[in-house]
């Protein structure tokens, strides 16, 4: 598969959380392509992986398995220096909540 710069590629992305005694598949088998000037939203109702996914996009958690490819790298693969050098030159976070400074008025 060529990966293109720009563009993101997601495959067969999956997430699993082990609590306890259960497992929960939060992601499984995820394939999305965004190129350069695409829009993406993610609809969904709470608790269905969306937040999972962007933090994945991000590198602020790995996956369980698959691949995501940012700027024709694999970001699973980097590092934390290597993605935190990436999260800064490349994303932009906006919070829906970010409540930094609650304690002024």
């Amino acid at each position: 598969m060529a990966v293109l710069k720009d563009t993101i590629i997601i495959k067969d992305l999956a997430k699993t959380f082990y609590l306890k005694s259960e497992t929960k598949e939060v992601l499984k088998d995820i394939n999305i392509t965004v190129k350069e000037n695409e829009f993406l939203v993610l609809l969904g109702p709470g608790q269905c992986g969306k937040t999972v996914l962007l933090n994945i996009l991000a590198g602020l958690d790995k996956p369980t398995s698959g691949q995501v490819f940012l700027n024709m790298r694999d970001s699973v693969s980097l590092n934390e220096k290597e993605i935190s050098a990436f999260r800064r030159d490349h994303l932009g976070f906006v919070f829906q909540d970010f409540n930094l400074l609650d304690t002024f008025s």
